[in-house]
This record gives C-alpha cells, sequence and structure tokens, in this order.
C-alpha cells in the first residue's frame, strides 16, 4: 500500500520586501509515498490527494484534461516501450535461429565433405589392391 508521509513546507524568511507587492513567496511542499506493487492506483491517489491539499490545481477547470493528457501519455509511452523490447527480444530470437541454422548447414557440409573424402580413400584403396 502506498503510504505518504509528513509532507513539510519549506520554510522561507517572509521579510517586507522593498517592493510595494503584498504577494507572499509561493510555499514548496515535499510530497514521500511508498509504492506498493499489488495496489499501484494507491499512489495515483495519494498524489491528487497531496495536489488537492497543497494547491488549487484540482479546481481547475482544466485540471481532468491536464491529468488524462499525463496518464494518457504514460500508457502509450509504456505501451512502446514494451512493443520496443518485444521486437528486441524477437530480433534476438531470429538472429539465433538464423545463426543455428547457419552452423547446422556448415555441419552438414563438413560431413557430406568428410564422407566424400572417405569413399575417395576407399576407391584409392581398391585401386591399389
Amino acid at each position: 500500500m502506498a503510504i505518504i508521509s509528513d509532507y513539510e513546507e519549506d520554510q522561507t524568511d517572509t521579510k517586507p520586501s522593498s517592493s510595494s507587492s503584498s504577494r507572499t513567496p509561493p510555499k514548496t511542499a515535499t510530497f514521500t509515498a511508498t509504492f506498493d506493487p499489488q495496489n499501484p492506483i494507491r499512489i495515483v491517489e495519494g498524489v491528487l490527494d497531496f495536489l488537492g491539499k497543497e494547491s488549487d490545481f484540482l479546481e481547475k477547470e482544466t485540471a481532468e484534461k491536464e491529468i488524462f493528457a499525463v496518464v494518457k501519455k504514460a500508457v502509450e509511452e509504456a505501451k512502446r516501450k514494451k512493443a520496443a523490447e518485444e521486437a528486441k527480444v524477437k530480433a534476438a530470437e531470429e538472429a539465433e535461429v538464423k545463426a543455428q541454422s547457419k552452423r547446422l548447414k556448415v555441419e552438414k557440409e563438413k560431413e557430406k565433405k568428410e564422407k566424400m573424402d572417405e569413399n575417395e580413400n576407399k576407391e584409392e584403396s581398391a585401386k591399389g589392391k
């Protein structure tokens, strides 16, 4: 199960600045979680909870679309990586089959040559008698 640890806000000195702006510096929060492979969605839930508590991101009208776009991109990338890995494995297997086929062909040719040499030697021996 994903465990979200306590998160801390970075403390910054808020000394009055010489500018007339009354803006406060943005706060920074730390997010920590433990990934449980048996419940992977829990970490996503933790991130969304964290976003909801620490920012107004989820209140934006575009939040759902932005999150969906990130998820879609991640899924597509995972599929692309998996397909590339499968293609790499397939190419390696095909190369191995080709190499084995070549070795067998060389061995057969060698055996054929040896039999021919053996037959020639028998013929020469028969002629010599």
